[in-house]
């Protein structure tokens, strides 16, 4: 569907853990992350490592 998948998933990752850092207080966005981690191995893996 995109044709630069790494480079668009590196920077969708990258603006929710830095929104996830801004509001960690926000029940909606902790809830997805949780649930984003707990369903998808990309997400994971980008995720821990910050985007790699």
């Amino acid at each position: 569907m995109y044709a630069q998948w790494p480079q668009v998933a590196r920077e969708c990752v990258a603006v929710l853990r830095m929104e996830a850092d801004r509001t960690p207080d926000d029940p909606a966005l902790a809830a997805l992350v949780v649930e984003l981690n707990a369903r998808d191995a990309e997400f994971r893996t980008r995720c821990a490592g910050h985007g790699s």
